[in-house]
């Protein structure tokens, strides 16, 4: 069991993390700064790309057995994998946002505070959804067979801004999180 849920919870921890670099960057621009916005572009750009390559078909692999074991949450997990579609919508529609402000279109503030805290506070409910309903529901259901079925079919990608080797399109990223993390108290 360890393999998969530790993974998806280590993706979780650092989705939190990038989660707070970004809210901290709008509240620079809603305050009236000037934020950081290739953290905020290329923030979105992997959040549009990681989650829907590894995590969520990792996520979807426990989730397929999870309802094979426990048919009374087949409800719940569908609409909780057709919140991974809300939260690629959510982090489209403040991509969107954040293009017109690189594209130096005249944006208001409050416009854009509603796309990030939608995409921000929308990707935290559902991580919570998850790490305190559905992870607990599996490793409580599924059995060593499951977990080394689903250890067995689970797909090798690297993460690309958090793994052992950080892609060239997110070193910068990769740069302005580590510098945000020591700022930000301990």
């Amino acid at each position: 069991m360890a393999d998969v849920m530790s993974m998806l919870r280590h993706d979780h921890g650092n989705f939190a993390v990038l989660l707070n670099i970004v809210e901290r960057q709008v509240n620079v621009f809603i305050a009236g700064g000037a934020a950081d916005y290739r953290i905020l572009r290329d923030s979105l750009d992997y959040f549009l790309d990681y989650p829907g390559l590894r995590h969520h078909p990792l996520e979807d692999l426990v989730y397929d057995r999870l309802i094979q074991r426990r048919p009374d949450m087949a409800e719940a997990v569908d609409d909780l994998v057709a919140g991974h579609k809300v939260l690629a919508d959510k982090a489209r529609d403040f991509s969107e946002a954040i293009d017109r402000v690189l594209a130096e279109e005249e944006v208001p503030r409050e416009w854009l505070a509603v796309r990030a805290k939608a995409f921000v506070d929308g990707y935290r409910i559902h991580l919570e959804a998850e790490e305190r309903r559905f992870f607990p529901a599996a490793e409580a259901a599924l059995d060593e067979d499951d977990w080394r079925q689903i250890n067995g079919a689970a797909a090798d990608a690297m993460d690309p801004l958090f793994g052992a080797t950080v892609m060239d399109r997110f070193q910068a990223l990769h740069r302005g999180i580590r510098a945000q993390e020591e700022d930000l108290p301990g």
